[in-house]
């Protein structure tokens, strides 16, 4: 097969994961009600059948990226699609909550494989950074295409067939994935030698659990609750000991030593920032729609829906422009455009009349889609290819804890209705800061000069 010819069919199937990932993060939402009356669960079994999948995704994927590394990214890319498909199945074909829940985290274990493994395999095919740059731009574009589409498809399938369909979509989706992946090459030998680093998997896992678990479970606990102090006893003590395992360890699953690299150490930073402020802006503006303006869900998701569009056109101008400016300038210009869009959310505090919201709206959806792609490119980059797995993962991870960090904030700057217009603003000048501080890292501290991508020899080979 000709290089080129293996490079479509490694994107195509890399941005088939990438949809069936984020589609299953935003499709879930519409069917809540339906799937509470059709099993007969509590408010609190919907939560966390939504929260499970994050849980698990987040926490998972450093793992993933750590046996993309030894196993090779098309055998665990296989292995995570597979297994996706399995757990929709699952989902679908549920009669009780406890099905559902298992089903939901091993869609999240398959998420976990599927994010580090796509994102390894266009690293590892496209060996020439203008154009690895452009595929993970495609790869982005239609992700964000998965997040506008799923809420008006889960509102399709849910209405005119059963909530149960909005799983079993993934089906065929998956099935076709499968097929595209079986007829790629991959151009990289799988370092089979290498150890997994099981003690640093658990305790990353158990410090991610206990941290979003927090997070969750924070509004419903009191200050002095042991179990919330049992969490961040948990939480620390293990975040510690990783640490320690990291560092002593002779086969670490996230050396530390890649942090020494300031593009790297910067855009991890950069990635959790991004999902903050973006995910947070998502729940402040659906609770200022719904429960302020009174719209209806659907409306809500019209409303948002330029947001999301502009995220896309975004995506589309980054890969076309990346052979015009380095991906540092189009960070930077991504990072501003989004500044002055979250600064104009303080606009209309009190205003009704949703074009006052229109024109930040476009602003943020289109500085995120631009500047995005460019972040990852570049943070790829400044991974030795040894590590491309566990950078992988890693920058998906960090944007995960980053979102789960908007909501949870932002879920207690909203807490009264009495003075909504109050929190929501003090939400917004936070969101402006984390902004801020995103646009000044990016000026300060990401070069376009450095690239360490195969640059590091692997130790194990040179013991």
């Amino acid at each position: 097969m000709n290089t080129e010819k293996n490079q479509r069919l490694v994107l195509l199937a890399a941005n088939i994961s990438y949809i069936l990932v984020l589609l299953d993060s935003s499709i879930v939402n519409v069917a809540l009600p339906a799937i509470r009356n059709g099993l007969a669960i509590g408010t609190d079994t919907l939560q966390w059948m939504v929260n499970v999948y994050l849980v698990i995704f987040a926490s998972l994927l450093l793992s993933g990226g750590a046996l993309c590394d030894r196993l090779s990214a098309k055998t665990v890319y296989m292995a995570g699609l597979l297994l996706f498909v399995a757990a929709s199945l699952l989902c679908g074909l549920s009669a009780s909550a406890a099905q559902l829940l298992a089903g939901r985290a091993c869609q999240g274990i398959g998420a976990a494989l599927l994010v580090p493994s796509s994102l390894a395999l266009i690293t590892h095919t496209y060996t020439e950074s203008s154009a690895r740059a452009k595929a993970i731009a495609s790869w982005a574009s239609w992700g964000g295409i998965a997040l506008v589409m799923g809420p008006l498809i889960g509102g399709l399938l849910t209405q005119y067939l059963s909530w149960r369909s909005i799983f079993l979509v993934n089906i065929p989706v998956g099935l076709l994935g499968v097929w595209l992946t079986s007829r790629i090459e991959t151009p990289i030998v799988p370092h089979k030698e290498k150890h997994l680093d099981l003690k640093g998997q658990f305790t990353v896992t158990l410090m991610l659990l206990s941290l979003i678990a927090i997070l969750i479970e924070y509004p419903r606990l009191n200050t002095d609750s042991a179990y919330l102090l049992l969490g961040v006893l948990t939480c620390v003590a293990s975040l510690i000991a990783f640490v320690l395992i990291e560092v002593r360890g002779p086969h670490p699953m996230l050396p530390l030593t890649l942090f020494r690299n300031t593009n790297f150490s910067t855009i991890a930073y950069i990635f959790f920032a991004g999902a903050f402020s973006f995910f947070g802006t998502l729940f402040i503006l659906t609770f200022y729609f719904q429960d302020y303006l009174h719209y209806s869900a659907i409306e809500t998701g019209l409303a948002l829906l330029p947001l999301s569009l502009c995220v896309i056109v975004g995506n589309k101008v980054s890969g076309r422009w990346v052979d015009r400016f380095p991906p540092r300038q189009l960070m930077i210009a991504g990072a501003f455009i989004r500044l002055i869009g979250f600064c104009g959310l303080l606009l209309p505090q009190y205003s009704t009349h949703y074009p006052w919201l229109l024109i930040p709206l476009i602003l943020i959806g289109f500085g995120g889609g631009l500047g995005a792609p460019m972040s990852t490119s570049v943070f790829m980059q400044s991974t030795p290819k040894i590590y491309t797995g566990i950078a992988a993962g890693f920058s998906r991870a960090t944007g995960q804890i980053g979102s789960a960090f908007g909501v949870a904030v932002f879920g207690h700057f909203i807490n009264d209705t009495e003075f909504f217009l109050r929190h929501m603003k003090l939400a917004v000048l936070t969101i402006v800061i984390a902004t801020l501080s995103i646009l000044v890292m990016s000026i300060m501290f990401v070069s376009d000069e450095r690239n360490d991508y195969a640059e590091l020899p692997d130790p194990e080979k040179a013991e």
